[in-house]
C-alpha cells in the first residue's frame, strides 16, 4: 500500500536490539510484499550517519540487518 507521495506503507520496522544500542546494534524490518528498500541510520538529531540499503530489492518477509 502506499500514501499519496508512493511512500509504501506496508512495512514494519522492529525494535533495534539491544536497546540502548552499545557497538553494535541489530535491525529487523518485515515487509508485506517484496519492495526497493533503502535503510538509513540516523542520530538522536535526525543527521544520518550511515546507509545501509539504498533501493535494494527485498522480497517479502523478515529481513535481518547487522549494524556497527
Amino acid at each position: 500500500e502506499q500514501d499519496s507521495y508512493g511512500t509504501i506503507k506496508s512495512f514494519q520496522l522492529l525494535s533495534p536490539y539491544p536497546n540502548p544500542a552499545g557497538q553494535s546494534t541489530t535491525l529487523q524490518i518485515h515487509l508485506e510484499q517484496s519492495e526497493l528498500v533503502s535503510l538509513r541510520v540516523v542520530d538522536v538529531q535526525g543527521k544520518e550517519v550511515s546507509t545501509i540499503l539504498t533501493n535494494a530489492p527485498l522480497p517479502a518477509g523478515e529481513h535481518v540487518f547487522n549494524y556497527s
